[in-house]
């Protein structure tokens, strides 16, 4: 790996440090406000879309470190929410946080009995939520959730507890989620939904910031880790996209060490871009370079 090699103590761009490292561009600095509103309040789900690698994980992550004392807040995958169960499952999880309680096996036994009825979990979340607040879920690529469990959610955000929603949600998915509302068939979810956000790329004077802080959290400094040629090349061909902006600038690093460059290239940047062409991502070709040509 490159880390001795730059002098980091640690390797940057990592997904697990997403919180530690979040970066609040402005996109996110306008529709924060909207999402975090929508879960405080009783007034249907909240939605947020947007392409592929924009941060929408990284954002829940923050949201639920903004309301970890507002209620009980989980994070899970639409790809494990593929029946009724394992939402009344979901459910269940967010009720047992109770100030860091861990799990009991009795209160495993008890969860395996109320999994198979939406009712009695409602009803358990209802006698822990003068405690414990609100359950607030946020489900992360709901476009892989099946329309009956959609459904299913739907019906529990309409349960209350003393006059106010028991149970609060906010959804993320890509662009193509929205192609799923507009159809018939999603018109009883559609109309329970509170607001629907968009998060934009990051601009181009962001994408530096963001790359900047990813290094200077792991002991660099960016201008000794990156010419300004190679910095103008990874955030023009990463489009504003978070995801592709670490991929890059991760693989440049690869690539300088590997040929002995004490600061990365641009011609670093062209390999590295040549290595990650076939990767599902839209990728913009820098004006200072011929990406065609990398690829032959």
């Amino acid at each position: 790996m490159y880390e001795a090699h730059f002098g980091f103590h640690r390797q940057p761009f990592q997904s697990a440090d997403a919180c530690r490292a979040f970066f609040v561009s402005e996109s996110i600095r306008e529709i924060l406000p909207q999402l975090l509103h929508a879960l405080r309040s009783d007034l249907g789900i909240a939605v947020i879309t947007g392409v592929p690698g924009s941060g929408k994980t990284s954002l829940l992550r923050h949201i639920q470190q903004q309301l970890a004392n507002e209620g009980r807040v989980i994070v899970c995958s639409g790809a494990n929410l593929g029946t009724s169960a394992d939402l009344i499952s979901a459910l269940l999880q967010a009720s047992r946080m109770t100030g860091g309680t861990e799990t009991t096996t009795k209160q495993i036994a008890i969860d395996r009995v109320m999994q198979g009825s939406r009712s009695s979990a409602l009803d358990h979340m209802k006698r822990t939520a003068e405690l414990w607040g609100p359950v607030l879920l946020l489900i992360d690529d709901v476009q892989l959730v099946p329309l009956p469990v959609l459904n299913e959610l739907r019906a529990c955000t309409e349960e209350e507890w003393n006059g106010r929603d028991l149970v609060r949600c906010l959804v993320s998915a890509p662009i193509s989620f929205e192609d799923q509302l507009a159809r018939q068939e999603y018109a009883d979810f559609t109309r329970r939904i509170r607001c629907h956000a968009f998060l934009q790329p990051l601009k181009s004077s962001e994408s530096i910031l963001f790359l900047k802080d990813q290094i200077e959290l792991a002991g660099g400094r960016i201008s000794s880790v990156f010419t300004t040629p190679a910095l103008e090349s990874i955030t023009a061909a990463a489009g504003g996209n978070p995801r592709c902006l670490g991929l890059l600038a991760d693989e440049t690093l690869v690539v300088a060490a590997m040929v002995g460059e004490k600061i990365a290239s641009e011609s670093s940047v062209r390999t590295a871009l040549s290595r990650l062409q076939h990767l599902q991502y839209h990728w913009n070709s820098s004006p200072h370079m011929d990406v065609a040509e990398t690829t032959e």
